[in-house]
């Protein structure tokens, strides 16, 4: 059986190949598909694995995360992330190693995910959106908001101001 069955290996063979081929291709052109909209995001984009490890990220990342860029490596523990942010003051004047303990206990145990604003210390304010991935992981978007929230501020201010001026020609008409 084996002598007659030799003669169909190569072909079998072929076919397997060309199938591997195919799906490769496949794998790459998905690559470059999310590595470019991974580069095009004008948010920052994170990407952890379920070890809370670095898997990927964009280059608005380190920027509006406040984070040094050449610090970034693939299997950069979120741990180096985080204390580096505390060192910088992102998280306010706070003991840097409770601080860092304290997020990654929340990490942990999935009270870091949804969406969330910081303020940085330079004024900015950056929304954070989390979501988790299949594979116990998460993905964080960074986006910075500080013209929205003034635009919003501003609204505010003109529609009390507009409500004071209504109330006082109320009371000059009454």
């Amino acid at each position: 059986r084996r002598q007659t069955a030799l003669p169909y290996e190569p072909s079998v063979l072929a076919a397997a190949n060309a199938q591997l081929e195919v799906a490769k291709a496949y794998a790459d052109a998905k690559n470059a598909q999310l590595q470019a909209t991974l580069e095009g995001m004008s948010d920052g984009v994170v990407m952890m694995d379920a070890q809370l490890r670095l898997v990927e990220w964009n280059r608005h990342f380190p920027e509006i995360a406040g984070i040094p860029p050449g610090m970034l490596r693939v299997g950069l523990p979120i741990e180096e992330v985080l204390r580096a942010q505390a060192r910088a003051g992102h998280f306010g004047r706070v003991d840097v190693e409770a601080e860092v303990a304290e997020r990654l206990a929340a990490l942990r145990v999935g009270d870091r995910f949804g969406s969330m604003e910081r303020r940085r210390p330079d004024g900015r304010t950056i929304e954070l959106r989390r979501n988790r991935l299949p594979d116990g992981g998460f993905v964080t978007l960074y986006g910075d908001v500080t013209a929205r929230k003034q635009i919003e501020n501003a609204l505010r201010e003109a529609h009390a101001m507009a409500e004071a001026a209504n109330e006082t020609k109320s009371r000059f008409v009454a």
